[in-house]
């Protein structure tokens, strides 16, 4: 009976707002712009090294009286073409009151899993691959308070992400964050930015398409002219590079790499300023100075680089993080003030790499080395209140603590089944 009552709003409500949202499809000449960023790029070869794929999964318990408990475990397997030759598994269990950042716990978790599982790799074979489930750019919400809350599960996942990194500079060492969804704008911003910039339009440098279209509704208000009209057509719609090339091409191959500039320099009240030059890093309160002192030493590192990489199924399209290191780039990310483009030498080295991606075993929707990690740690809500959360139930209270779940915890339990 409810869901006769809720069912036809559900339907009248949801045609109203998709009809708020126009259909992306850009006018062909800019579908031609985009496509001068795509190499395509079929080739294959065979990797005999070991390949090291990590993944991770997390819990959490919130407590009575503000105690939280978190559980993060990450798994690497080291595989040569078949079944795992070693898998690696690693948990980790915080428990404190008010803690925050349980995500960024999680994601330092599966870093130091990942580079323990390659340096054994790396000892035993010589020559490695290492594909991480995720981003190895960083990022974070750039508001003091906000990182006071998280400085040490941020200081630890920092060191850990450029304690890997630091690894893509050795011999024999491959290093790719493959993200499954990404929603990101920051190729198409830039592509944007280049065409504009080129043509004498002056506009701040920009990674999403909303700030684009701000900056672009601005100078439409005193220039009539077509090329900004055409372009604020263009920035209506707000689809994600991922999406943009995944759409516009079918060919395999890969995006210009973009080399990117600390998050810093695209945060409003820094823009104009280097890492160092920062009001982040020079007016910081004292608490975040270990933090700040790993985002240093991460940022003394190449730059990672951004492409877009479609396999040879062509069936979908991959957001790829490479630390530039392993394409030749020397310059220390730390030192960029805005992204760029790889130079014709980097995109050769991308090549290389590209063509053992491509000699992998990749299905339709995910890499096969990533989906084996996947499947085996991921931790689904039922079993973790079933199986792990009753024993911290009982650890906290062996040890003294008077705690039990909060009441919203129970009742999803007994009315909801979850």
């Amino acid at each position: 009976m409810a869901e006769e009552q809720f069912f036809p709003l559900f339907i009248s409500r949801l045609r109203e707002e998709i009809e708020k949202i126009p259909p992306y499809n850009p006018a062909e000449p800019l579908k031609e712009i985009y496509r001068e960023y795509w190499v395509p790029f079929g080739d294959s070869v065979t990797f005999n090294g070991p390949v090291v794929a990590c993944d991770g999964s997390q819990g959490k318990s919130e407590l009575s009286g503000g105690l939280v408990a978190w559980m993060a475990r990450a798994i690497a397997h080291i595989s040569a073409g078949g079944p795992p030759i070693k898998a690696k598994p690693e948990v980790r269990v915080k428990v404190g009151y008010g803690l925050e950042g349980e995500s960024i716990f999680m994601k330092a978790v599966e870093l130091q899993t990942l580079k323990a599982a390659l340096e054994e790799a790396l000892r035993e074979y010589g020559d490695v691959l290492a594909l991480h489930d995720g981003s190895l750019y960083l990022t974070f919400l750039h508001h003091p308070p906000y990182l006071e809350a998280r400085a040490e599960v941020l200081r630890e996942y920092v060191s850990a992400l450029a304690s890997l990194l630091e690894l893509a500079s050795m011999d024999g060492v491959r290093i790719v964050g493959v993200s499954k969804d990404s929603n990101i704008t920051y190729l198409r911003a830039h592509i944007i930015h280049e065409v504009l910039s080129r043509n004498g339009v002056d506009m701040p440098s920009c990674r999403s398409i909303r700030e684009i279209r701000k900056a672009l509704d601005k100078l439409s208000r005193n220039n009539d002219s077509s090329l900004i009209k055409g372009y604020l057509e263009e920035v209506k719609s707000d689809t994600s590079d991922e999406n943009l090339y995944n759409w516009l091409v079918d060919e395999p191959g890969f995006t210009k790499p973009l080399l990117l500039a600390p998050q810093t320099c695209y945060v409003p009240h820094e823009r104009g300023r280097s890492w160092s030059e920062s009001y982040l890093r020079t007016k910081s309160p004292e608490v975040l100075a270990p933090f700040l002192k790993e985002v240093d030493k991460l940022y003394d590192l190449p730059p990672v680089a951004l492409t877009y990489w479609k396999p040879k199924h062509g069936l979908r399209t991959y957001r790829l993080d490479v630390p530039s290191a392993m394409l030749g780039c020397a310059d220390k990310c730390g030192s960029m003030m805005t992204d760029k483009f790889a130079s014709p030498i980097q995109i050769e080295a991308m090549k290389k790499l590209i063509a053992i991606l491509n000699g992998l075993e990749n299905e339709a929707y995910g890499m096969a080395p990533l989906l084996a990690v996947d499947e085996i740690v991921r931790l689904d809500h039922g079993r973790y209140k079933t199986a792990y959360e009753p024993i911290i139930l009982e650890e906290l209270k062996a040890h003294g603590h008077n705690v039990k779940l909060r009441k919203r915890s129970v009742r999803d339990i007994f009315m909801r089944r979850y």
